[in-house]
């Protein structure tokens, strides 16, 4: 009652709700909302209000008993309109079971002990203790306290399989032979668009015989195209001895196994007869690659003529012995002779400027005596109709300074008694320098023509340009397959015996070790690549999705597994990728503390954040 004799009165009705959420051995969420709804009667006037309170907070375990927390917390007097913020810090200590002391610093004050339900309002420093009430607590004496049996001892604590996974940069291989135009990549043949022509029925780089003013036969080119690609235009070009096109033929789509030709020029000119010509196709294909013929010579002539020269790639270095390219050319030149069976033929002997002129002599008289071993003993013609000479390095048609001069002196002629040409110095003059262009970058070649290197894993495409030593060539781009490996990624770990939807741990064996090599744990492998693409793991293909997806499942053991995955476009591109992926032991946090075992906050962070071990942390 006031001093007018006025009664004042004043109720409140308090609600208050609290939640705390242990998501992790050592992190504690804590969470409160409280209200309070008052009626005051004040000198005849009636009043009402509501005040709430927001606090919203974590700690974190240092020990089993240690502990540090901080908590926010906002009031709300909605009447007023006024609102209150602060904040409070704290650590703590777990005295006993049920008793707990801590210490702490309150940033703010708070003007309502109803909704706080603490007394430290003021701001500043605090002090707190707790005590426990429970069924043991208020347990009087009365009864005798039972001895109860020895506990058994507690199980040991959790064990954890940790998995980290790493993506190994892998490199792409490229390698191959422009003797041979092959392309290897990372290991596998990548088919090339080439294309090849020669004259049919007639020895190779053989001459054509006019009987008054016209062939006596219409020139037929063999044709014969890769199966890789899709050949869009095609070109058949026949050049005088200084590689001028005299004539043009040419065609849309794939060329004809068999081309004819009535030996005209463009202006409708016969050739002329003792002249020397060359031809040469090329093949354009759709996706923008092209292929070019070698580059090969007849000679022209109304009575006959042959002339053959074997060079530098037909003998090894210092050897006598006849190559296999060597003997094809001595067959086609068996079947000219064989029409012409009055005539004579002389084989030359000839070698590069190396080593001393009697040992030259006797080398250039080997390969001789080995290209008329081959026509008498193999193509059966009679010994009779050759004369053999050598000349050792006496006559050299290109300079002893170069690989590839000395090359094209290390020769065997083969020519007719009848009638020379000079179509022996003719060839030699287009003979091209072999060379390979990868992504415009000029790439090394060894004696053979063999050349290796390798590129960056992130590569998309490899262009390629190639070119043989008698003017075959080969342009084109091989795209190359993308990779991407989704799971596993990063660390995680997992339980001892537990399973989940990507991944199955066997528990720990009863010594509490695994054995070496021994099978720990299966996990999910999941990636992506391009829809239509082959997949393998460990050589044996895996299904892809229509989306381009992939999974398997891998069988881990303990310690350092590494995966191979290869993966081939329908072009015929690679890529390999590899993912190291570690298993290994650790025993649950508390324990390893009491072991003494070191383990960063960071590393914690990772392991608790990875998306892999979402959902199976707490398990």
């Amino acid at each position: 009652v006031n001093d007018a004799g006025t009664e004042n009165e004043k109720k409140s009705l308090i609600s208050s709700t609290e939640a705390s959420y242990r998501f992790a051995p050592q992190w504690t969420l804590l969470g409160k909302y409280a209200g309070k709804y008052a009626w005051e009667s004040l000198e005849g006037n009636d009043f009402t209000s509501y005040t709430d309170l927001i606090l919203a907070g974590v700690t974190y375990a240092l020990t089993d008993r240690w502990d540090v927390g901080v908590l926010g917390k906002i009031m709300n007097q909605y009447d007023t309109g006024m609102h209150s913020v602060g904040a409070v810090v704290k650590t703590g200590y777990r005295v006993y079971r049920n008793l707990y002391a801590g210490v702490g610093y309150n940033l703010s004050r708070m003007d309502d002990k109803d909704l706080s339900g603490s007394n430290y309002q003021s701001h500043g420093p605090f002090m707190e203790l707790k005590f426990k009430f429970d069924e043991n607590t208020l347990k009087g004496p009365a009864e005798p306290v039972k001895v109860a049996p020895p506990l058994p001892p507690p199980p040991p604590p959790a064990d954890n399989v940790v998995l980290r996974s790493e993506n190994i940069d892998t490199p792409v291989e490229v390698r191959g032979s422009v003797e041979m135009l092959t392309l290897l990549v990372n290991g596998v043949e990548v088919p090339l668009p080439t294309s090849d022509v020669s004259v049919k029925n007639q020895a190779l780089d053989d001459v054509l015989e006019i009987t008054g003013d016209r062939l006596a036969d219409p020139v037929r080119f063999r044709v014969e195209v890769a199966p890789a690609g899709e050949p869009t235009e095609w070109t058949l070009a026949i050049m005088d001895a200084q590689g001028q096109v005299v004539r043009t033929l040419s065609g849309e789509g794939n060329p004809p196994g068999e081309i004819l030709w009535n030996g005209r020029t463009e202006d409708d000119r016969l050739l002329g007869g003792g002249q020397l010509y060359q031809y040469q196709m090329v093949v354009a294909y759709a996706d923008g690659s092209s292929s070019r013929s070698a580059r090969r010579i007849f000679g022209v002539n109304r009575t006959s003529a042959i002339s053959l020269s074997l060079t530098g790639s037909a003998f090894e270095f210092n050897s006598a012995v006849l190559s296999e390219r060597a003997r094809k050319a001595l067959r086609q030149v068996a079947d000219t002779l064989r029409k012409y069976p009055e005539e004579k033929v002389v084989i030359e002997g000839h070698t590069d400027g190396i080593g001393t002129v009697k040992y030259n002599l006797d080398l250039s008289r080997q390969r001789a005596e080995a290209a008329v071993a081959c026509l008498v003993e193999e193509e059966h013609l009679p010994a009779n109709r050759f004369l053999v000479k050598w000349y050792g390095k006496s006559k050299p048609i290109a300079s002893n300074e170069t690989p590839e001069g000395r090359e094209i002196n290390r020769r065997v002629e083969v020519k007719g008694e009848f009638r020379e040409t000079k179509r022996a110095y003719v060839m030699d003059q287009y003979r091209a320098v072999p060379s390979v262009m990868i992504n415009r970058s000029a790439v090394d070649l060894d004696s053979s023509g063999r050349f290796m290197t390798s590129m960056t894993g992130g590569m998309k495409r490899i262009d390629v340009e190639m070119r043989t030593a008698e003017g075959r060539s080969v342009r084109t781009s091989v795209p190359l397959p993308s990779l991407t490996v989704l799971e596993p990624s990063g660390v995680a770990r997992f339980a001892c015996g537990s399973n989940g939807e990507i991944y199955s741990v066997r528990p720990l064996p009863a010594g509490g070790e695994w054995k070496e090599d021994e099978k720990v744990m299966s996990y999910r492998l999941a990636g992506r690549t391009e829809p239509g693409n082959t997949v393998e793991l460990y050589g044996k293909s895996i299904e892809v999705g229509p989306d381009g997806s992939f999974a398997a499942l891998l069988d881990l053991r303990d310690g350092e597994n590494v995966i191979g995955l290869f993966v081939r476009n329908q072009e015929g591109g690679t890529r390999i990728a590899h993912v190291k992926v570690s298993v290994s032991m650790e025993r649950d946090s508390l324990h390893a503390r009491k072991k003494g075992a070191d383990r960063s906050s960071a590393e914690r962070k990772a392991n608790l954040s990875s998306p892999l071990a979402k959902g199976e942390i707490s398990k």
